[in-house]
C-alpha cells in the first residue's frame, strides 16, 4: 500500500525541465474476493486512482514504496470521444524478494520510455499495488 503524499507525477514543458502535475490521488482501495465481513484475511492487492487536473503527457511517476512487491500501471486515454484503459506496465518488480525487506521502502521512478507511452494526453491513471 502507498500513502498518497509519497506519489508524484511530472510532465515535460521544455527539453530540459520537468514539472510536477496537479492531480487528485485517492486513497488506495483493497480488492477483496469473497465476503469482506466474514473473511478476516488482508487482501494483497490495492488500487490507487489518480485523476489529472488537465490532460498531460506524463514523463515520470515517482513514489516511495511501502511493502509492495509488484506494480501495474494503467492509463486512461480519450480517443474518438470515448475513454479507453491501456495497461502500460504489468507486474513491474519493486522487491526482489517479497518476503524480505530489500526494496520495501525504496524510492522509485517509472519513466515514459519504460512503459512504451506515446505522446498522448493522459487524463486518469490506475496503479495496482501487489
Amino acid at each position: 500500500m502507498l500513502l498518497s503524499s509519497d506519489l508524484s507525477f511530472s510532465h515535460q514543458r521544455s527539453v530540459m525541465s520537468a514539472n510536477a502535475v496537479s492531480c487528485t490521488i485517492k486513497s488506495p482501495v483493497a480488492l477483496q474476493i469473497g465476503d469482506a465481513v466474514s473473511d478476516s484475511s488482508r487482501p494483497g492487492v490495492y488500487i490507487t486512482d489518480i485523476t489529472l487536473a488537465e490532460p498531460v503527457n506524463i514523463q515520470e511517476i515517482s513514489f516511495k514504496n511501502y511493502y509492495t512487491a509488484y506494480l501495474t500501471v494503467r492509463l486512461q486515454r480519450r480517443e474518438d470521444g470515448s475513454a479507453k484503459w491501456v495497461t502500460c506496465l504489468r507486474n513491474y518488480c519493486l522487491m526482489s524478494n517479497p518476503h524480505a525487506e530489500d526494496g520495501s521502502h525504496d524510492y522509485f521512478s517509472i519513466y515514459r520510455h519504460q512503459v512504451g507511452m506515446r505522446n498522448r494526453q493522459e487524463t486518469k491513471t490506475l496503479i495496482v499495488w501487489k
